[in-house]
């Protein structure tokens, strides 16, 4: 059993990161130790615990949306953002229904609140990449609004808080504007 100190310094070597030093550690990377100190030691909300302990199903309901709204909830880089984000991106991967209608709100938060946290996780995961790009363009297509106006102020608010070395972030955008795009020809 470590001491305060070790469990101090585990919660510290995952908290501290910044885009210059790309010094980013996501949840599947986090030793079964680190996972455990978050989960013990952690100010981890109870629906999050529930959904990671498989009490809670995402469904069309109050719970579910509470949950999302907990998980995505902008804290800074608090203790437990490995975790709310790796639980939020389970969600994106199973949802059907209801749901899914909604969740492109929601990486638009994500997106907003930890632009350099996310986009480093989805430039190595195209997997994870897909799915976001897929509730953005629907959720950007069915708004009412404009959808190219909405792309584009979008598109400009995290080009500006998030300056991501090489081109990635531009790949993205244009991933997204053809998908919507598409959508506009093909609704």
């Amino acid at each position: 059993m470590g001491t305060i100190l070790d469990i101090l310094l585990i919660i510290q070597s995952f908290l501290t990161f910044s885009p210059a030093s790309q010094n980013v550690k996501y949840w599947d990377e986090f030793s079964a130790q680190e996972k455990n100190v978050v989960l013990k030691y952690g100010r981890v909300d109870a629906l999050i615990l529930g959904y990671y302990n498989g009490k809670i199903v995402p469904s069309d309901d109050e719970r579910t949306f509470a949950l999302l709204n907990t998980l995505s909830e902008d804290k800074g880089c608090s203790e437990d953002l490995p975790l709310r984000f790796y639980l939020f991106n389970r969600i994106l991967t199973e949802a059907d229904g209801a749901i899914a209608e909604i969740l492109g709100s929601y990486c638009l938060l994500w997106l907003d609140a930890q632009c350099f946290y996310v986009f480093y996780y989805l430039r190595n995961h195209p997997e994870i990449e897909d799915y976001y790009l897929h509730y953005l363009s629907a959720e950007f297509y069915f708004s009412g609004d404009d959808p190219n106006i909405r792309f584009n102020t979008f598109r400009q608010t995290i080009l500006g808080k998030c300056n991501i070395e090489g081109p990635y972030l531009m790949l993205f955008f244009e991933k997204l504007k053809t998908r919507i795009e598409s959508l506009q020809q093909n609704p």
